[in-house]
Order: C-alpha cells, then sequence, then structure tokens
C-alpha cells in the first residue's frame, strides 16, 4: 500500500481498492496516512494523477485534515506545490479550507473568475497583500497558478513586484513552477532577475532542473541562468534526474565536478541498466577472493573480474557488498573494492562510449576508504571493461580533471594519500582512448601545483585552462591548502605551463 501511494500511479492505489485494501486505516512507517503519504511521497508538482489519487482516497474514508509532525497537510503540502486542482477535488468532499489559510482574495485567484477577483480586490483592497499559509501574496499565487491576466491586473492595482514567500523566494521562483515559460518571459519583461536567490541562495534554475523541465530550464539558460551559481547544498546538475537535463546543463557551461554518482549513472545506462542481479552465480568464495583493490601488472591490464564488474553495474557501497554475502563489513586491512566513488571523472567519447578514471570510495575514517588508479570504459552495447594500470605508472588518482584532446583524454591533478602527495608539482597523464595505455606527461613551465577540485577546460586543439580548485602545499609536519586564483595554461604542444 505504501509503495502504491508513492508510486503516484492510479492505477495501483484502485488495484488495491478492489482487493479491499483498508486505505483509510493506513500508516507508514513515519505515522502518515494514505492521503499525507500520496502527497508527500510521490512528488505532487510531476505526478498528473495525484487530483484523482485524492478524490479516490477520499471516496475511502481517508482522513481529509491530517497532521505530519511538522504541522504540514496534505492540502497546505498541495497549496505549496501549486495543485490546485488537487485541491479543488479535496474541498468539493470536504476537506477544510482553514487549512490552506487562504484569505478570501486568495481563494478567488486560486479558484475563482477575473471577475471574482476584481470584485474581491474592489470591496477589500486591504486584502491586496495579504498572505497565504505560505507567505505568498494573490499576485505571487497568480504567477504560480500561470493566471497573468490575473497577476496583471494585480500589478496595476499596486501588488507589490519583489514580494517574497515563507523562504524568501521572489517572484521569478513562483513563474518558473507555473511550467509555462511565457509567464517566465512576462515576468523577466518587467525586470525580475533570473537568478535572483531565495533564503538558502538557491535560484529557480534548480527548481526547474528538479522538475525535469526541460523547457522551462532551455528558457532560464538562454536568457542568463548560471549553471554554476553557488548555494546552499548541490548546483543545477547536482540535482538532475536525467541524461537530457545533464547534457543541456553541461553545454550551457555547468561544471562536469557537480555531478555526483547518481547522476554519473545517468550516462552509464548501456551498462547499468536493466540488471536484474549483476552478482547471479557469484558466492562468498568469489567476493572474499576479489574483494580489495589490487593493482594491474601491466599498463593497462583488461580486469575482467566478475565481482568488480557487479560492482560497477550494481552501484553497491562496499559496505552493502559485504552485507549482500554476509561478510565482514568492517576490515580496514581489506577494503571492499567500490566503483560508488566520489573525484572519479567521466568523459563522453564521439563513438558512445564513456569513460570513467579512478576516484575514490568513502573518506579516510571509514573501513573501505580506498583511492583507485583504474579505468572503466562502458560501451554502447553492454559490454563493460576494467583496466588496472601499476601504481609507479599511474598512482591513485582523486578529484583530478580529464580532458578529452583527439583521442587522448588528458589527466590533471590529484588530492591522492596523505604521505603520497608531490607538493610543487602538478601530474598530467594522458591516457590513450586506442589501446588504453596511460603515461605520465613531462611538462615544464610554472605549474598550478598539487591541485584538485579544479576546473579544466579545452581551448582550440593543444590547449587546456586550468581555474579554481585547490592547491597543497607542505608546511612543516603538515600541510597548507589555498584556493586557487590564478588562470594556467597547458599548452600540450610545447608541454609546457603559463
Amino acid at each position: 500500500m505504501r509503495d502504491a501511494l508513492r508510486s503516484g500511479s492510479l492505477a495501483e492505489i484502485r488495484a488495491l481498492v478492489d482487493r479491499g485494501a483498508d486505505f483509510a486505516g493506513f500508516r507508514d512507517e513515519h505515522g502518515y496516512d494514505a492521503m499525507q503519504t500520496a502527497v508527500f511521497g510521490c512528488g505532487a508538482t510531476r505526478d498528473l494523477e495525484i487530483a484523482a489519487i485524492t478524490r479516490l482516497l477520499a471516496e475511502q474514508g481517508v482522513r481529509l485534515d491530517g497532521h505530519s509532525s511538522y504541522g504540514e497537510s496534505a492540502l497546505s503540502v498541495l497549496s505549496r506545490q501549486c495543485r490546485f486542482d488537487a485541491i479543488q477535488s479535496l474541498l468539493e468532499v470536504g476537506a477544510p479550507e482553514s487549512l490552506l489559510a487562504w484569505t478570501p482574495l486568495c481563494r478567488q485567484v486560486a479558484l475563482g473568475t477575473i471577475g471574482d477577483v476584481q470584485q474581491r480586490l474592489a470591496g477589500h483592497p486591504d486584502e491586496l497583500e495579504a498572505k497565504d499559509r505560505w507567505s505568498r501574496t494573490p499576485f505571487t499565487l497568480a504567477l504560480a497558478l500561470g493566471r497573468l491576466d490575473v497577476a496583471g491586473m494585480l500589478l496595476e492595482a499596486g501588488a507589490d513586484f519583489e514580494a517574497t514567500d515563507h523562504v524568501h523566494r521572489p517572484s521569478i521562483f513562483h513563474a518558473v513552477m507555473s511550467g509555462r515559460p511565457d509567464v517566465v518571459r512576462w515576468l523577466l519583461d518587467r525586470g525580475a532577475k533570473v537568478d535572483a536567490p531565495d533564503q538558502s541562495g538557491s535560484t529557480a534554475l534548480v527548481d526547474a532542473v528538479e522538475t525535469n523541465d526541460v523547457a522551462m530550464v532551455d528558457l532560464l539558460l538562454a536568457v542568463g541562468a548560471d549553471p554554476n551559481h553557488q548555494q546552499a547544498g548541490f548546483p543545477a546538475l547536482g540535482c538532475v534526474e536525467s541524461q537530457t537535463m545533464a547534457i543541456r546543463l553541461l553545454d550551457a557551461g555547468a561544471d562536469p565536478a557537480a555531478l555526483r554518482y547518481e547522476q554519473q549513472r545517468l550516462f552509464l545506462a548501456a551498462t547499468t541498466a536493466d540488471v536484474d542481479d549483476p552478482f547471479d552465480g557469484l558466492g562468498l568464495a568469489d567476493f572474499e577472493r576479489y574483494r580489495t583493490r589490487r593493482f594491474g601488472q601491466s599498463n593497462a591490464e583488461p580486469m575482467p573480474v566478475p565481482f568488480w564488474l557487479a560492482m560497477v553495474r550494481s552501484g553497491l557501497t562496499g559496505y552493502q557488498a559485504a552485507n549482500r554475502f554476509s561478510a565482514e563489513p568492517f576490515d580496514k586491512a581489506r577494503p571492499v573494492w567500490c566503483a560508488n566513488r566520489m573525484g572519479q571523472s567521466l568523459t563522453r567519447l564521439s563513438d558512445g562510449r564513456v569513460v570513467q578514471i579512478a576516484g575514490e570510495h568513502e573518506d579516510g575514517y571509514d573501513p573501505d576508504f580506498c583511492i583507485y588508479n583504474d579505468v572503466f570504459v562502458h560501451h554502447p552495447d553492454g559490454v563493460l571493461q576494467i583496466f588496472g594500470y601499476p601504481a609507479a605508472e599511474f598512482p591513485p588518482t582523486d578529484f583530478h580533471t580529464a580532458t578529452l584532446v583527439g583521442d587522448r583524454i588528458i589527466v590533471i591533478g590529484s588530492l591522492g594519500y596523505w604521505g603520497e602527495r608531490g607538493y610543487g608539482t602538478t601530474p598530467v597523464f594522458a591516457l590513450n582512448t586506442l589501446n588504453w595505455r596511460i603515461e605520465r606527461l613531462l611538462v615544464s613551465g610554472e605549474a598550478p601545483g598539487w591541485i584538485h577540485k579544479h576546473r579544466a577546460t579545452r581551448r582550440g586543439d593543444h590547449e587546456i585552462v586550468v581555474t579554481g580548485g585547490e592547491v597543497l602545499s607542505r608546511t612543516g609536519e603538515g600541510e597548507t591548502s589555498l584556493t586557487n586564483t590564478r588562470t594556467f595554461i597547458l599548452d600540450l604542444l610545447a608541454a609546457q605551463w603559463r
């Protein structure tokens, strides 16, 4: 029942109703009733059937006024998400409108005609700036609903164009929530700022990305939205839920380093999707034999280890894998080999292959902490290859950059293990995509130093521009980390930094 409620599928819920499921008595593990679970769990902004679902649940006797521990009701959440179609359904079957904290003017904006709005405003001009449960004014609600006729009329009546809601989101957020590009353009034409932040520093672009509204994202990027806007939490690229959206942001200049592991897997569908059980046929003996990392014995040694291939396909953490095989999960001397990594680069080749390089699993305090030096090659036909390298030829590398130049991927920088960092130098390697051999490039000139978490961008046919990042330097028995504020250019033809 819980899964059906969270799925947003009317058919699944109706099938359970037909089998006699007691939705009126349902409570999930958080104590939420069926109405709350459906509205809170499925993402009402994206669920096209939420209005029909709420009506069906009401018909089954589910409470219409339940509250969460945070004081939120199904009605108030639907209001925050601007699903006034579902609100109207619940109000029609008896849900208490008081939970919305609407003024009569707010109600007319949400559910009435423009004539109703004009009549109420004429008699009660004091309600023009009165706010609802989420501190939205009638003007803000009109934008969220995409009612430009009402929004224009309210603006002419003196509505505050700069009004914000309970988390200080300006009007552009509510225009984006409407899902109507014409509403956003209307607002921008009147002076709204596309990157105006809320109280957490987030911008409306993130909201559009999280709802996977491609048309809205295209519009925001076209009018100057910054895909790398600094904010609390993840930037826009770190919130994508589709490869299409990720590519749009990358093409607009988003920093690839913002791709978290979950987002990287959007590019790996050929080798990770539709795999029922990648560990099928593997037992505890296989796990114990290959549970930990080993370096390659030759440059580009194929490593078709079934357990490792299964780990890449599954995405499990080391801890999850150990539990799956009922093995000891806390063995610091033998960290579980894992493809679920941070600081791993991803490069798309023109023939459809995707290359992942190195990266680390977990942090230094964790038993499964390990910095890797291997390479995964994902083929569009589902073939997956793993290549290993001697540590002397390609040391464990993480938080580097990987820039495709011709048939080579140029790997720059690393954080690496404490005690193995070459302070004052910058590691540069070239991975050959024809044979997967890797070589260290000897580069002269003034290098950035031991840099990591930086940005590298190809310029022309043989130059790479490096900006940002952190540079580590030795200080006595410790080290100092400084933000890189300079721009460095690696000239591959001259093998020189400047």
